[in-house]
């Protein structure tokens, strides 16, 4: 059992920003699976926790990190507004 401590958020952080730009709404949140939450989230376990993960509109529960990593870094594909922008304006008028 990992404890929430020892999860590499920032690595998956830094990764999926990398991927997706740091322009895109992404939220990772852990949610007590129990009313009784522990009293210092560091010493809960992944095992004590519901992940969930905002990507652009996409919202979606996971029971472990690896699958919010697997999800933000493989799966998740950013919609970029901007990129139609561009492609639009170079279409010369057409």
């Amino acid at each position: 059992m990992t404890l929430l401590s020892e999860i590499p958020f920032m690595e998956t952080i830094l990764a999926a920003e990398e991927k997706h730009g740091i322009d895109i709404h992404m939220v990772i949140e852990a949610m007590p699976k129990t009313e009784e939450s522990p009293e210092n989230m560091d010493e809960a376990e992944d095992i004590d926790v519901i992940w969930k993960v905002e990507f652009q509109e996409i919202v979606k529960f996971f029971e472990n990190f690896d699958d919010v990593r697997n999800f933000l870094l493989n799966e998740a594909v950013a919609k970029r507004d901007d990129l139609v922008i561009k492609l639009n304006s170079n279409s010369n008028g057409v």
